[in-house]
Formats: C-alpha cells, structure tokens, sequence
C-alpha cells in the first residue's frame, strides 16, 4: 500500500535522538526556550593579567588538571617565563585561577607553547579571552605568523583555534604520546 503517514511529535524526537552523536554537541538536543527565565545566574567576571612568577604554583596545577600525566612541572613552566621571549597571562573566574596561555615571540613570529583552561570553566570563552590577548601582543611585536600544535583528537581545542582564525598548515605524526597512544599533532 501506499499512502501518506503523519509522524507524531514522539516519533520526530526519537528519530532525531537516534541521530545524536555524544562526540559531536551541535547533534544533541538543546532547550528552546519561549520567554526570558524568571531568575538569572551572575555571569562569572573574569580578569586576565600578565604572569608572574608568583603564579607558577597555581600555572602548574591548572596545567596538571587540563593534561594530567602530560603536564608541565614547575622547572618546565619555570623555564619558559625565565626567557626573554616568552609572555603569558593568566585568567581569574572570580578571583579563583581559570587558565592560561605562554607564547614565545621571535624575529616576526610567535608560537603559543601551551594554552589551558580549567575544566570547570570551559565554555565561558576564557580560552578565546587568552587568545585575543595573544593576537594583541603579536601585532604589537609585529609577528606575522602565529603557529601552535593540537592533538587531532582535542575537536574542542581545535574549533577554538579555527574560530580564533586559525587555519590547519600540516600534521605530525604520532607527535603526542599518551601510554601506548600516540596521536598526530595538528
């Protein structure tokens, strides 16, 4: 037979439910909502300012929190502000650390060595606040280019970067090593 079928409302969200991915948010189901909430949540306030070398405990354990094994010790972080060529600033979600960025600065260039944010304060665009700034200070060195590496696996970390006018220029193989994982830098 032929014919015509009206698909219910409950039809239509198990058909798109069955369609979501959990690794990819922009399939999932998100609230629509019809009128202005009754009650509103303080939006955090956040400050970014340079480092200094009175943060590096709290750099440490931000960075240790966002990498795990993979982090950068205190002689590691250490090192790179002892540079001359090295900046780096720091964000506070309600005076309490959130995340940070270090980028080296070179004869017209710049490289972001490490960018981090707390896990329980992503998605309150503090990366793209850490980025911003270092957009402003290459254009105040004069660098043309800007170069950083990202696991092919870290999708978020990657959409921030091409949201921030960041375009892929080429992969490494099997650069980052987790265990017996090895994953390509982007």
């Amino acid at each position: 037979g032929g014919g015509y079928a009206h698909k219910t409302e409950a039809a239509i969200c198990a058909q798109l439910a069955a369609m979501a991915n959990p690794n990819d948010p922009t399939t999932l189901p998100r609230p629509m909502y019809i009128r202005a909430p009754d009650v509103t949540m303080k939006k955090p306030q956040h400050i970014i300012q340079s480092i200094t070398n009175a943060h590096i405990p709290a750099l440490v354990a931000l960075h240790h929190e966002s990498f795990g094994e993979a982090s950068w010790n205190d002689e590691q972080i250490r090192g790179s502000l002892s540079l001359a060529t090295t900046q780096g600033w720091i964000a506070f979600s309600n005076n309490q650390p959130a995340g940070f960025i270090l980028c080296q600065y070179v004869e017209g260039e710049a490289e972001i060595l490490t960018l981090c944010v707390k896990p329980s304060n992503r998605r309150q665009h503090i990366g793209e606040k850490l980025l911003q700034h270092v957009l402003g200070a290459a254009q105040k060195t004069n660098a043309k280019n800007i170069f950083l590496e990202v696991a092919s696996t870290n999708i978020s970390a990657r959409r921030l970067y091409e949201k921030t006018g960041f375009a892929n220029i080429g992969n490494r193989k099997n650069y980052y090593q987790h265990g017996s994982t090895k994953t390509d830098a982007v």
